[in-house]
């Protein structure tokens, strides 16, 4: 049985109702509190890795955004996400190398990422220098690279719904129609018969800087994203109409209604 000193407890909806809780109540007979630890976020923003992420592995999704678990701890706790910290490295000297194309000083770049590894150092300069006389020459990614007009590394924050998507281009640059086309570089060392399979992971990110693009520029008649495999030297074109990217703002849309299911949106929770 209750006695008279016993508390009853209750749940506060909000702030303002706690203090006119306490305003009003003796301090001997205020009821104890708690306010609900679910926060209920709005006005969020979400990558095209991040929705990848979900789409892919729900689970993996709440560790990375949700546990503290980073890419960096991945890999500092070997969990295979990076199986090669030499393809990691590479592929970061290769996008850096393309961002400034054909500018590129591979002393600078290798200075910059603080790689004193003579061994390593040597294997990959002989490496990027052979992709660079390559792609210098390539007849599939020159209208990209010799494009008057063009931005890299071009971060875009586009409203969808309630919230927001983001990404990051690698290059965007205006084509023969005077249309703008996203090139995003893929150091994936494949063969040329695995490029299908290769670029249909990548799927998610085509569509969300599709969208990136559209939110830019709604007035063309086509977005174009292209994926290019640096190491095969192919370019996989994806064009998209404006009927289409109605389609993919409805699609994304579920997918943060998805999201929003569980915690911290609510105490649901990705199991």
């Amino acid at each position: 049985m209750a006695t008279g000193r016993e508390r009853q407890f209750k749940t506060i909806a909000s702030l303002e109702e706690l203090r006119n809780l306490s305003a009003m109540a003796e301090p001997e007979k205020a009821p104890a509190v708690f306010q609900s630890t679910i926060d209920k976020p709005e006005k969020e923003i979400f990558s095209a890795t991040q929705l990848m992420t979900f789409m892919d592995d729900k689970k993996h999704y709440a560790q990375r955004y949700h546990m503290g678990f980073f890419e960096d701890d991945y890999e500092k706790l070997g969990l295979g996400v990076f199986e090669d910290s030499d393809a990691l490295l590479r592929g970061t000297l290769v996008h850096r190398m393309m961002e400034r194309f054909p500018e590129s000083n591979l002393d600078d770049l290798f200075s910059e990422l603080d790689i004193s590894d003579d061994r390593l150092i040597k294997e990959l300069k002989d490496d990027l220098k052979q992709l660079r006389d390559r792609i210098t020459s390539s007849k599939t990614i020159a209208p990209a690279l010799q494009a008057q007009e063009y931005r890299t590394e071009v971060s875009i924050l586009r409203a969808l719904g309630d919230d927001f998507i983001t990404g990051t281009l690698d290059r965007i640059y205006k084509d023969s129609r005077d249309q703008w086309v996203i090139v995003d570089y893929k150091s994936n060392k494949i063969k040329e018969k695995e490029v299908g399979v290769a670029a249909a992971r990548y799927q998610v990110q085509v569509e969300i800087y599709a969208l990136l693009l559209a939110g830019l520029f709604p007035s063309q008649s086509t977005i174009e994203v292209g994926l290019y495999f640096i190491y095969p030297d192919r370019l996989e074109k994806n064009i998209f109409r404006p009927q289409q990217i109605i389609v993919l703002e409805k699609k994304y849309l579920q997918v943060i209604n998805e999201i929003k299911h569980y915690y911290p949106y609510t105490e649901k929770l990705i199991s």
